[in-house]
Protein backbone atom coordinates (compact mmCIF):
# COMPACT_ATOMS: atom_id res chain seq x y z
CA UNK A 1 0.00 0.00 0.00
CA UNK A 2 1.31 3.51 -0.82
CA UNK A 3 2.59 5.54 2.07
CA UNK A 4 0.34 8.41 3.29
CA UNK A 5 1.34 11.75 1.79
CA UNK A 6 1.73 14.79 4.10
CA UNK A 7 2.14 18.43 3.05
CA UNK A 8 4.04 20.68 5.51
CA UNK A 9 3.58 24.45 5.03
CA UNK A 10 6.03 26.64 6.98
CA UNK A 11 8.48 29.45 6.17
CA UNK A 12 11.07 28.15 8.67
CA UNK A 13 13.54 25.87 6.78
CA UNK A 14 14.79 24.31 10.01
CA UNK A 15 11.27 23.34 11.04
CA UNK A 16 10.59 21.93 7.57
CA UNK A 17 13.75 19.80 7.69
CA UNK A 18 13.16 18.44 11.20
CA UNK A 19 9.46 17.77 10.62
CA UNK A 20 10.11 16.03 7.31
CA UNK A 21 12.71 13.76 8.92
CA UNK A 22 10.37 12.75 11.79
CA UNK A 23 7.46 12.01 9.47
CA UNK A 24 9.54 10.15 6.88
CA UNK A 25 10.90 7.88 9.60
CA UNK A 26 7.29 7.27 10.68
CA UNK A 27 6.49 6.00 7.17
CA UNK A 28 5.04 9.11 5.51
CA UNK A 29 5.86 10.74 2.19
CA UNK A 30 6.45 14.47 2.74
CA UNK A 31 6.17 17.52 0.45
CA UNK A 32 6.90 21.03 1.67
CA UNK A 33 5.90 24.62 0.88
CA UNK A 34 7.21 27.88 2.36
CA UNK A 35 4.23 30.17 1.71
CA UNK A 36 0.53 30.21 0.80
CA UNK A 37 1.08 30.58 -2.92
CA UNK A 38 3.37 27.58 -3.28
CA UNK A 39 1.14 25.55 -0.93
CA UNK A 40 -1.90 26.20 -3.14
CA UNK A 41 0.10 25.23 -6.23
CA UNK A 42 1.28 22.04 -4.57
CA UNK A 43 -2.09 21.03 -3.12
CA UNK A 44 -3.98 21.89 -6.30
CA UNK A 45 -1.56 20.35 -8.80
CA UNK A 46 -3.16 18.05 -11.37
CA UNK A 47 -1.94 14.48 -11.12
CA UNK A 48 -0.64 15.03 -7.59
CA UNK A 49 -1.15 12.09 -5.26
CA UNK A 50 -3.88 12.97 -2.75
CA UNK A 51 -2.60 14.23 0.57
CA UNK A 52 -3.59 12.56 3.82
CA UNK A 53 -2.75 15.56 6.01
CA UNK A 54 -1.68 19.19 5.70
CA UNK A 55 0.48 20.68 8.46
CA UNK A 56 0.05 24.49 8.35
CA UNK A 57 2.00 27.19 10.16
CA UNK A 58 -0.21 30.05 11.27
CA UNK A 59 2.22 32.86 10.42
CA UNK A 60 3.25 32.80 6.73
CA UNK A 61 4.93 35.48 4.57
CA UNK A 62 1.89 36.08 2.32
CA UNK A 63 -0.97 35.60 4.82
CA UNK A 64 -1.98 33.41 7.73
CA UNK A 65 -2.85 29.74 7.95
CA UNK A 66 -6.61 30.31 8.20
CA UNK A 67 -6.53 31.59 4.59
CA UNK A 68 -5.19 28.23 3.51
CA UNK A 69 -7.72 26.44 5.73
CA UNK A 70 -10.60 28.17 3.95
CA UNK A 71 -9.08 27.53 0.51
CA UNK A 72 -8.52 23.88 1.40
CA UNK A 73 -12.09 23.51 2.63
CA UNK A 74 -13.47 24.59 -0.76
CA UNK A 75 -10.82 22.75 -2.80
CA UNK A 76 -10.55 19.44 -0.96
CA UNK A 77 -12.67 19.35 2.15
CA UNK A 78 -11.78 15.73 2.93
CA UNK A 79 -8.12 16.52 3.78
CA UNK A 80 -7.66 16.96 7.54
CA UNK A 81 -5.42 19.96 8.38
CA UNK A 82 -3.33 20.45 11.53
CA UNK A 83 -2.35 24.00 12.60
CA UNK A 84 1.09 24.81 14.03
CA UNK A 85 2.09 28.11 15.64
CA UNK A 86 4.32 29.66 18.22
CA UNK A 87 1.41 31.75 19.47
CA UNK A 88 -0.13 30.97 22.85
CA UNK A 89 -3.39 32.84 22.23
CA UNK A 90 -6.37 30.64 23.10
CA UNK A 91 -8.62 32.62 20.74
CA UNK A 92 -6.40 31.52 17.87
CA UNK A 93 -7.00 27.86 18.72
CA UNK A 94 -10.76 28.41 18.64
CA UNK A 95 -10.60 30.31 15.35
CA UNK A 96 -8.60 27.65 13.54
CA UNK A 97 -10.91 24.91 14.81
CA UNK A 98 -13.91 26.83 13.50
CA UNK A 99 -12.18 27.17 10.14
CA UNK A 100 -11.73 23.40 9.94
CA UNK A 101 -8.47 22.42 11.63
CA UNK A 102 -8.61 18.97 13.21
CA UNK A 103 -5.78 19.59 15.67
CA UNK A 104 -3.50 22.32 16.99
CA UNK A 105 0.20 22.05 17.85
CA UNK A 106 2.42 24.65 19.48
CA UNK A 107 6.10 25.18 18.66
CA UNK A 108 8.44 23.71 19.57
CA UNK A 109 6.55 20.59 18.51
CA UNK A 110 7.20 17.37 20.40
CA UNK A 111 7.99 14.49 17.97
CA UNK A 112 5.51 12.10 19.59
CA UNK A 113 2.73 14.69 19.53
CA UNK A 114 3.53 15.38 15.88
CA UNK A 115 3.30 11.70 14.93
CA UNK A 116 0.05 11.25 16.89
CA UNK A 117 -1.57 14.36 15.35
CA UNK A 118 -0.60 13.38 11.79
CA UNK A 119 -1.75 9.78 12.34
CA UNK A 120 -5.14 10.96 13.63
CA UNK A 121 -5.48 13.41 10.72
CA UNK A 122 -4.61 10.66 8.22
CA UNK A 123 -7.36 8.42 9.64
CA UNK A 124 -9.82 11.34 9.54
CA UNK A 125 -8.95 12.05 5.88
CA UNK A 126 -9.40 8.38 4.96
CA UNK A 127 -12.79 8.24 6.70
CA UNK A 128 -13.91 11.50 5.09
CA UNK A 129 -12.97 10.28 1.62
CA UNK A 130 -14.82 7.02 2.18
CA UNK A 131 -17.86 8.93 3.38
CA UNK A 132 -17.65 11.31 0.43
CA UNK A 133 -17.46 8.41 -2.00
CA UNK A 134 -20.40 6.73 -0.32
CA UNK A 135 -22.43 9.95 -0.59
CA UNK A 136 -21.50 10.13 -4.27
CA UNK A 137 -22.64 6.57 -4.83
CA UNK A 138 -25.83 7.13 -2.86
CA UNK A 139 -26.56 10.30 -4.82
CA UNK A 140 -26.04 8.36 -8.03
CA UNK A 141 -28.43 5.69 -6.75
CA UNK A 142 -31.01 8.37 -5.88
CA UNK A 143 -30.73 9.87 -9.37
CA UNK A 144 -31.13 6.41 -10.84
CA UNK A 145 -34.18 5.85 -8.64
CA UNK A 146 -35.72 9.04 -10.00
CA UNK A 147 -34.93 8.00 -13.59
CA UNK A 148 -36.37 4.54 -12.99
CA UNK A 149 -39.51 6.13 -11.62
CA UNK A 150 -39.85 8.26 -14.74
CA UNK A 151 -39.07 5.32 -17.04
CA UNK A 152 -41.62 3.11 -15.30
CA UNK A 153 -44.32 5.67 -16.08
CA UNK A 154 -43.13 6.71 -19.51
CA UNK A 155 -44.97 3.93 -21.31
CA UNK A 156 -48.69 3.56 -21.64
CA UNK A 157 -49.80 5.48 -18.55
CA UNK A 158 -50.56 9.14 -18.00
CA UNK A 159 -49.34 9.91 -14.49
CA UNK A 160 -48.39 13.17 -12.81
CA UNK A 161 -46.16 12.79 -9.79
CA UNK A 162 -43.87 14.63 -7.42
CA UNK A 163 -41.01 12.69 -5.88
CA UNK A 164 -39.18 14.57 -3.14
CA UNK A 165 -36.55 12.42 -1.41
CA UNK A 166 -35.55 13.76 1.98
CA UNK A 167 -32.60 11.41 2.05
CA UNK A 168 -30.23 10.60 -0.76
CA UNK A 169 -31.64 7.10 -1.02
CA UNK A 170 -34.92 5.63 0.11
CA UNK A 171 -37.73 3.22 -0.58
CA UNK A 172 -40.68 5.22 -1.99
CA UNK A 173 -41.55 4.03 -5.48
CA UNK A 174 -44.33 3.69 -8.05
CA UNK A 175 -44.67 1.24 -10.91
CA UNK A 176 -47.26 0.68 -13.64
CA UNK A 177 -48.17 -2.31 -15.80
CA UNK A 178 -50.66 -2.40 -18.66
CA UNK A 179 -51.86 -5.75 -19.97
CA UNK A 180 -53.12 -6.92 -23.39
CA UNK A 181 -56.76 -6.69 -22.30
CA UNK A 182 -56.20 -2.94 -21.54
CA UNK A 183 -56.38 -3.49 -17.78
CA UNK A 184 -53.60 -1.91 -15.74
CA UNK A 185 -52.06 -1.98 -12.29
CA UNK A 186 -50.41 0.81 -10.31
CA UNK A 187 -48.33 -0.12 -7.27
CA UNK A 188 -47.10 2.49 -4.77
CA UNK A 189 -44.70 1.32 -2.06
CA UNK A 190 -42.97 2.84 0.94
CA UNK A 191 -40.16 0.76 2.45
CA UNK A 192 -39.18 1.42 6.06
CA UNK A 193 -35.79 3.15 6.15
CA UNK A 194 -33.86 5.69 4.12
CA UNK A 195 -30.68 3.94 3.08
CA UNK A 196 -29.25 1.63 0.44
CA UNK A 197 -30.90 -1.37 2.10
CA UNK A 198 -34.30 0.30 1.77
CA UNK A 199 -33.59 1.10 -1.86
CA UNK A 200 -32.56 -2.50 -2.53
CA UNK A 201 -35.68 -3.81 -0.81
CA UNK A 202 -37.84 -1.48 -2.88
CA UNK A 203 -36.18 -2.60 -6.12
CA UNK A 204 -36.57 -6.25 -5.20
CA UNK A 205 -40.24 -5.82 -4.27
CA UNK A 206 -41.12 -4.13 -7.54
CA UNK A 207 -39.16 -6.72 -9.47
CA UNK A 208 -41.12 -9.37 -7.59
CA UNK A 209 -44.46 -7.73 -8.40
CA UNK A 210 -43.48 -7.26 -12.04
CA UNK A 211 -42.60 -10.92 -12.42
CA UNK A 212 -45.78 -12.14 -10.74
CA UNK A 213 -48.12 -9.85 -12.66
CA UNK A 214 -46.54 -10.34 -16.08
CA UNK A 215 -46.79 -14.10 -15.79
CA UNK A 216 -50.42 -14.26 -14.82
CA UNK A 217 -50.29 -14.03 -11.05
CA UNK A 218 -52.78 -12.02 -9.01
CA UNK A 219 -52.13 -9.11 -6.67
CA UNK A 220 -53.45 -10.82 -3.53
CA UNK A 221 -51.16 -13.85 -3.94
CA UNK A 222 -48.18 -11.64 -4.80
CA UNK A 223 -48.64 -9.63 -1.61
CA UNK A 224 -49.09 -12.72 0.55
CA UNK A 225 -46.01 -14.43 -0.92
CA UNK A 226 -43.82 -11.37 -0.47
CA UNK A 227 -45.05 -10.99 3.11
CA UNK A 228 -43.90 -14.56 3.84
CA UNK A 229 -40.54 -13.80 2.25
CA UNK A 230 -40.03 -10.73 4.45
CA UNK A 231 -40.90 -12.72 7.55
CA UNK A 232 -38.47 -15.49 6.59
CA UNK A 233 -35.70 -12.89 6.16
CA UNK A 234 -36.56 -10.93 9.31
CA UNK A 235 -33.73 -12.50 11.31
CA UNK A 236 -31.12 -11.23 8.84
CA UNK A 237 -32.74 -8.30 7.01
CA UNK A 238 -35.08 -6.04 8.94
CA UNK A 239 -37.69 -4.16 6.97
CA UNK A 240 -41.34 -3.74 6.14
CA UNK A 241 -43.19 -2.33 3.14
CA UNK A 242 -46.42 -0.33 3.03
CA UNK A 243 -48.15 -1.03 -0.28
CA UNK A 244 -51.10 0.39 -2.19
CA UNK A 245 -52.05 -1.42 -5.41
CA UNK A 246 -54.74 -0.13 -7.77
CA UNK A 247 -56.10 -2.43 -10.49
CA UNK A 248 -58.14 -0.82 -13.29
CA UNK A 249 -60.45 -2.70 -15.70
CA UNK A 250 -61.76 -0.35 -18.42
CA UNK A 251 -63.94 -3.09 -19.92
CA UNK A 252 -66.06 -3.34 -16.76
CA UNK A 253 -65.46 0.30 -15.81
CA UNK A 254 -64.35 -0.85 -12.37
CA UNK A 255 -61.20 -0.55 -10.27
CA UNK A 256 -60.04 -2.33 -7.12
CA UNK A 257 -57.61 -1.18 -4.46
CA UNK A 258 -55.47 -3.40 -2.21
CA UNK A 259 -53.97 -1.54 0.71
CA UNK A 260 -51.32 -2.85 3.13
CA UNK A 261 -50.61 -0.10 5.64
CA UNK A 262 -50.39 2.80 3.19
CA UNK A 263 -52.60 5.87 2.84
CA UNK A 264 -55.74 4.91 0.83
CA UNK A 265 -56.31 6.46 -2.62
CA UNK A 266 -58.69 9.40 -3.06
CA UNK A 267 -60.86 10.53 -5.99
CA UNK A 268 -63.89 12.66 -6.82
CA UNK A 269 -66.95 10.58 -7.68
CA UNK A 270 -69.62 11.29 -10.30
CA UNK A 271 -71.63 13.23 -7.72
CA UNK A 272 -68.73 15.57 -7.01
CA UNK A 273 -67.94 14.15 -3.57
CA UNK A 274 -64.43 13.22 -2.47
CA UNK A 275 -64.20 9.47 -1.90
CA UNK A 276 -61.50 7.64 0.07
CA UNK A 277 -60.98 4.04 -1.03
CA UNK A 278 -61.11 2.27 2.30
CA UNK A 279 -59.17 3.04 5.45
CA UNK A 280 -55.73 2.20 6.74
CA UNK A 281 -56.96 -0.79 8.70
CA UNK A 282 -54.27 -3.24 7.61
CA UNK A 283 -50.59 -3.62 8.45
CA UNK A 284 -47.59 -3.26 6.12
CA UNK A 285 -46.00 -6.36 4.65
CA UNK A 286 -43.42 -7.96 6.93
CA UNK A 287 -45.28 -7.45 10.21
CA UNK A 288 -47.56 -10.43 10.75
CA UNK A 289 -47.98 -13.95 9.38
CA UNK A 290 -51.53 -13.28 8.22
CA UNK A 291 -51.58 -10.40 5.74
CA UNK A 292 -55.06 -9.12 5.06
CA UNK A 293 -55.02 -6.00 2.90
CA UNK A 294 -58.12 -3.85 2.85
CA UNK A 295 -59.76 -4.42 -0.51
CA UNK A 296 -62.22 -1.93 -1.98
CA UNK A 297 -63.87 -1.99 -5.39
CA UNK A 298 -65.62 0.89 -7.13
CA UNK A 299 -66.43 2.32 -10.53
CA UNK A 300 -63.80 4.24 -12.47
CA UNK A 301 -64.24 7.93 -11.58
CA UNK A 302 -64.59 10.72 -14.15
CA UNK A 303 -61.31 12.31 -13.10
CA UNK A 304 -57.96 11.34 -11.58
CA UNK A 305 -57.03 9.29 -8.53
CA UNK A 306 -54.61 10.61 -5.90
CA UNK A 307 -52.17 8.29 -4.08
CA UNK A 308 -49.31 9.24 -1.79
CA UNK A 309 -46.90 7.80 0.76
CA UNK A 310 -46.65 8.45 4.51
CA UNK A 311 -44.19 11.29 4.07
CA UNK A 312 -46.87 13.55 2.60
CA UNK A 313 -49.20 12.98 5.55
CA UNK A 314 -46.43 13.57 8.10
CA UNK A 315 -45.42 16.79 6.37
CA UNK A 316 -49.01 18.04 6.16
CA UNK A 317 -49.50 17.22 9.86
CA UNK A 318 -46.45 19.30 10.75
CA UNK A 319 -48.16 22.30 9.14
CA UNK A 320 -51.56 21.35 10.62
CA UNK A 321 -53.02 21.13 7.13
CA UNK A 322 -54.79 18.54 5.01
CA UNK A 323 -52.58 16.17 2.97
CA UNK A 324 -54.91 16.81 0.02
CA UNK A 325 -54.06 20.51 0.07
CA UNK A 326 -50.34 19.70 0.15
CA UNK A 327 -50.79 17.21 -2.68
CA UNK A 328 -52.41 19.91 -4.79
CA UNK A 329 -49.67 22.41 -3.92
CA UNK A 330 -46.94 19.97 -4.97
CA UNK A 331 -48.62 18.94 -8.22
CA UNK A 332 -49.89 22.36 -9.33
CA UNK A 333 -47.53 23.54 -12.05
CA UNK A 334 -48.28 27.18 -11.20
CA UNK A 335 -47.45 26.73 -7.51
CA UNK A 336 -43.99 28.01 -6.60
CA UNK A 337 -44.16 27.82 -2.82
CA UNK A 338 -43.83 24.06 -2.37
CA UNK A 339 -40.06 24.19 -1.77
CA UNK A 340 -40.59 25.99 1.52
CA UNK A 341 -42.80 23.09 2.64
CA UNK A 342 -40.39 20.40 1.47
CA UNK A 343 -37.56 21.99 3.45
CA UNK A 344 -39.43 20.93 6.59
CA UNK A 345 -40.02 17.29 5.65
CA UNK A 346 -38.53 14.55 7.79
CA UNK A 347 -39.38 11.77 5.34
CA UNK A 348 -39.39 11.05 1.63
CA UNK A 349 -42.49 12.38 -0.12
CA UNK A 350 -44.15 10.75 -3.14
CA UNK A 351 -47.53 11.99 -4.41
CA UNK A 352 -49.20 10.69 -7.56
CA UNK A 353 -52.17 11.87 -9.63
CA UNK A 354 -53.09 9.18 -12.13
CA UNK A 355 -55.82 9.00 -14.74
CA UNK A 356 -57.17 5.42 -14.94
CA UNK A 357 -57.17 4.12 -18.49
CA UNK A 358 -55.34 7.12 -19.97
CA UNK A 359 -52.22 6.66 -22.08
CA UNK A 360 -49.20 8.81 -22.72
CA UNK A 361 -50.12 11.87 -24.76
CA UNK A 362 -53.44 12.20 -22.93
CA UNK A 363 -54.49 15.81 -22.35
CA UNK A 364 -56.26 15.92 -18.98
CA UNK A 365 -59.43 17.99 -18.90
CA UNK A 366 -59.97 20.65 -16.29
CA UNK A 367 -61.12 18.97 -13.11
CA UNK A 368 -61.85 19.45 -9.46
CA UNK A 369 -58.97 19.06 -7.03
CA UNK A 370 -59.84 17.98 -3.47
CA UNK A 371 -58.22 20.14 -0.81
CA UNK A 372 -59.82 18.61 2.28
CA UNK A 373 -62.18 15.71 3.01
CA UNK A 374 -63.02 14.96 6.66
CA UNK A 375 -65.73 13.39 8.77
CA UNK A 376 -66.70 15.03 12.07
CA UNK A 377 -68.71 13.78 15.04
CA UNK A 378 -70.29 15.42 18.06
CA UNK A 379 -66.99 15.80 19.91
CA UNK A 380 -65.71 18.11 17.15
CA UNK A 381 -68.29 20.74 18.12
CA UNK A 382 -66.08 21.80 21.02
CA UNK A 383 -63.00 21.65 18.77
CA UNK A 384 -64.46 23.80 15.98
CA UNK A 385 -61.78 26.50 16.46
CA UNK A 386 -59.00 23.95 15.85
CA UNK A 387 -60.82 22.60 12.83
CA UNK A 388 -61.20 26.08 11.43
CA UNK A 389 -57.46 26.66 11.84
CA UNK A 390 -56.77 23.44 9.92
CA UNK A 391 -59.10 24.63 7.13
CA UNK A 392 -57.30 27.96 7.04
CA UNK A 393 -53.87 26.34 6.88
CA UNK A 394 -55.07 24.05 4.09
CA UNK A 395 -56.43 26.95 2.04
CA UNK A 396 -53.23 28.93 2.52
CA UNK A 397 -51.13 25.94 1.48
CA UNK A 398 -53.11 25.17 -1.68
CA UNK A 399 -54.03 28.74 -2.65
CA UNK A 400 -51.42 31.06 -1.14
CA UNK A 401 -52.68 34.06 -3.14
CA UNK A 402 -56.20 33.83 -1.68
CA UNK A 403 -56.98 37.24 -0.08
CA UNK A 404 -57.62 37.41 3.65
CA UNK A 405 -61.21 38.61 3.26
CA UNK A 406 -61.96 35.68 0.95
CA UNK A 407 -60.42 33.25 3.44
CA UNK A 408 -62.47 34.83 6.23
CA UNK A 409 -65.80 34.48 4.39
CA UNK A 410 -65.10 30.91 3.29
CA UNK A 411 -64.11 29.80 6.79
CA UNK A 412 -67.08 31.57 8.37
CA UNK A 413 -69.57 29.85 6.07
CA UNK A 414 -67.86 26.49 6.50
CA UNK A 415 -67.87 26.81 10.28
CA UNK A 416 -71.57 27.64 10.37
CA UNK A 417 -72.51 24.84 7.98
CA UNK A 418 -70.53 22.22 9.93
CA UNK A 419 -71.94 23.31 13.29
CA UNK A 420 -75.49 23.19 11.88
CA UNK A 421 -74.85 19.70 10.52
CA UNK A 422 -73.42 18.43 13.81
CA UNK A 423 -76.00 20.09 16.06
CA UNK A 424 -79.12 19.42 14.01
CA UNK A 425 -78.33 16.67 11.49
CA UNK A 426 -76.38 14.14 13.57
CA UNK A 427 -77.47 11.92 16.43
CA UNK A 428 -75.31 9.75 18.66
CA UNK A 429 -72.29 8.44 16.77
CA UNK A 430 -73.40 9.80 13.39
CA UNK A 431 -70.96 11.99 11.51
CA UNK A 432 -71.09 14.90 9.09
CA UNK A 433 -68.82 15.21 6.09
CA UNK A 434 -66.99 18.41 5.20
CA UNK A 435 -65.05 18.86 1.98
CA UNK A 436 -63.21 21.62 0.14
CA UNK A 437 -62.44 21.42 -3.59
CA UNK A 438 -60.90 23.77 -6.12
CA UNK A 439 -61.38 24.03 -9.88
CA UNK A 440 -58.47 26.11 -11.22
CA UNK A 441 -59.94 26.34 -14.73
CA UNK A 442 -63.13 27.96 -13.50
CA UNK A 443 -61.48 29.62 -10.48
CA UNK A 444 -64.17 28.07 -8.36
CA UNK A 445 -63.74 27.15 -4.68
CA UNK A 446 -66.37 24.74 -3.38
CA UNK A 447 -67.36 23.74 0.15
CA UNK A 448 -69.64 20.76 0.68
CA UNK A 449 -71.32 19.62 3.89
CA UNK A 450 -73.68 16.70 4.38
CA UNK A 451 -75.24 14.95 7.34
CA UNK A 452 -77.55 11.92 7.78
CA UNK A 453 -80.45 14.00 9.12
CA UNK A 454 -83.81 14.88 7.48
CA UNK A 455 -82.74 18.40 6.56
CA UNK A 456 -84.43 21.70 7.29
CA UNK A 457 -86.95 23.43 5.04
CA UNK A 458 -85.71 26.99 4.70
CA UNK A 459 -86.55 30.04 2.61
CA UNK A 460 -83.55 32.25 3.21
CA UNK A 461 -84.98 35.31 1.47
CA UNK A 462 -88.07 35.30 3.65
CA UNK A 463 -85.98 34.69 6.73
CA UNK A 464 -84.10 37.96 6.16
CA UNK A 465 -87.31 39.92 6.61
CA UNK A 466 -88.17 38.03 9.81
CA UNK A 467 -84.99 39.01 11.69
CA UNK A 468 -83.67 35.43 11.83
CA UNK A 469 -81.93 33.97 14.86
CA UNK A 470 -80.28 30.66 15.76
CA UNK A 471 -80.01 28.23 12.87
CA UNK A 472 -81.90 30.63 10.60
CA UNK A 473 -79.32 33.34 11.21
CA UNK A 474 -76.47 31.01 10.29
CA UNK A 475 -78.17 29.82 7.11
CA UNK A 476 -78.93 33.38 6.03
CA UNK A 477 -75.29 34.26 6.54
CA UNK A 478 -74.16 31.26 4.47
CA UNK A 479 -76.37 32.35 1.58
CA UNK A 480 -75.38 35.98 1.81
CA UNK A 481 -71.57 35.54 1.72
CA UNK A 482 -71.39 32.75 -0.89
CA UNK A 483 -71.45 33.26 -4.65
CA UNK A 484 -74.16 30.60 -4.79
CA UNK A 485 -75.56 27.88 -2.56
CA UNK A 486 -77.08 24.59 -3.72
CA UNK A 487 -79.40 22.73 -1.34
CA UNK A 488 -80.14 19.01 -1.66
CA UNK A 489 -82.05 16.50 0.48
CA UNK A 490 -84.01 19.32 2.05
CA UNK A 491 -80.79 20.94 3.26
CA UNK A 492 -79.00 17.82 4.57
CA UNK A 493 -76.53 18.41 1.76
CA UNK A 494 -75.20 21.91 1.23
CA UNK A 495 -72.85 23.08 -1.52
CA UNK A 496 -71.32 26.55 -1.18
CA UNK A 497 -69.55 27.89 -4.26
CA UNK A 498 -67.15 30.83 -4.34
CA UNK A 499 -66.47 32.22 -7.78
CA UNK A 500 -63.06 33.89 -7.64
CA UNK A 501 -61.94 36.86 -9.69
CA UNK A 502 -58.49 37.29 -11.21
CA UNK A 503 -57.14 38.45 -7.85
CA UNK A 504 -59.01 35.56 -6.14
CA UNK A 505 -61.57 37.75 -4.40
CA UNK A 506 -65.09 36.34 -4.19
CA UNK A 507 -67.46 37.39 -6.97
CA UNK A 508 -70.92 37.92 -5.50
CA UNK A 509 -73.74 36.56 -7.61
CA UNK A 510 -77.51 36.88 -7.39
CA UNK A 511 -78.87 33.61 -6.08
CA UNK A 512 -82.10 31.93 -7.05
CA UNK A 513 -84.64 31.07 -4.40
Amino acid sequence: MDRPHVCVVDDDPVFLRITSRVLQKAGYRVSTAADLSSARSLLGADGQDPFSCVLIDYQLPDGDGTDLLRWLHHRESAVAPVMVTASEEHALVKQTMVEGATNFLQKPVDANELRQAVAAATIATRDRRRSKEMRRQVKTAAQAQDRWLGAALDGDAFVEYKFCPKYECGGDFLMHHRFPDASEVFVVSDVAGHDLVASAQSSFFHGWMTGVLKYGGDIQSALEDHNRLLLDLSSTVAGSIAVTALEVHPSSKCMTCWNCGGPPPVFDDWGGWVVTMGARASSPLGWFDDVRPTRVGTGIPPGPVWIWTDGLEALADSFEASPLSLAYALLASSHRDHDKYLEQTKDDVLVVRLWPGASRGFHPPACWHPLLADEYGAREIAAIDSLQQLWKNSLRMALPALPSDTVHDVLLAGREAVLNALNHGCRGSETAGFQMLYHPGDRLLRLRVRDPGPGYAFDWRSAIEQEPSGVRCGLVMIHSISSRVTVERNGAELTMDYVLSGDLHIVRQEQNG
